[in-house]
């Protein structure tokens, strides 16, 4: 699920042999082909959930401490 979520955040086809279509030429999931230059993609997708993550413990953090 996660894997699948992050593909279609960064627009980047699925493969396998599960997933192959049954007509040639067709494609099973929709985006572009995998490519070596998508890693960039995915760690800039990681640091901005870490920062999320980061501002909202701060945040209950703060509401903790005033409340």
């Amino acid at each position: 699920m996660i894997l699948a979520a992050t593909s279609g955040a960064i627009n980047v086809q699925l493969g396998g042999a599960a997933l192959q279509p049954d007509s040639p030429g067709t494609s099973s999931t929709p985006g572009r082909p995998p490519e070596l230059s998508h890693f960039a993609q995915v760690v800039g997708l990681v640091w901005r959930t870490v920062i999320m993550w980061l501002v909202w413990v701060a945040l209950l953090s703060l509401a903790n401490l005033l409340g």
